[in-house]
């Protein structure tokens, strides 16, 4: 029950409180919105390392989030892995860098069902490298976790 940009916004916030303190109890090591001089309004750097079931190594994932409004009024934000070193300033203990790529489109829904409420559709592709074998097991209890971005944002502006 929101607008395509309030959905955007809510994925583009990656550090938001909300999700740190999520982060927080799902006991994830580290999530951190990184400054670049150069990056331009519409760009935002982050670092986030994802505990995985033991015996494997955490994983490191560092990337940019880049806004674009569509000219059919849609927003789009792509995920992008990128190459910066990242001081985490705690002890955080051995990782393995991970890769991700993402595109996911904001689109208004307009229906006679919904009256004056704002909903949107949410389409997401996203690709993902853990950077080393992983088994099949694993795989399948970790996938899911991606796609919680649609849950969570569903879960915080919905008004029923």
């Amino acid at each position: 029950d929101c607008t395509a940009e309030e959905a955007a916004a809510w994925f583009f916030e990656f550090c938001s409180r909300e999700r740190m303190t999520d982060d927080e109890k799902n006991r994830n090591f580290a999530r951190l919105e990184m400054t670049k001089k150069q990056t331009k309004g519409n760009e935002k750097h982050f670092a986030f390392v994802r505990r995985m079931p033991f015996p494997l190594t955490k994983r490191e994932f560092v990337f940019k989030h880049i806004w674009k409004k569509n000219d059919d009024e849609s927003i789009t934000v792509a995920v992008w892995s990128v190459e910066d070193v990242v001081d985490f300033e705690a002890e955080i203990g051995k990782t393995v860098k991970a890769t991700t790529k993402a595109l996911v489109k904001f689109k208004n829904v307009i229906t006679s069902c919904t009256g004056d409420v704002s909903q949107c559709k949410i389409i997401q592709l996203q690709y993902g490298d853990a950077g080393g074998h992983i088994p099949h097991s694993v795989l399948e209890s970790q996938v899911p976790k991606t796609l919680v971005v649609p849950f969570s944002i569903h879960q915080t502006f919905k008004r029923d």
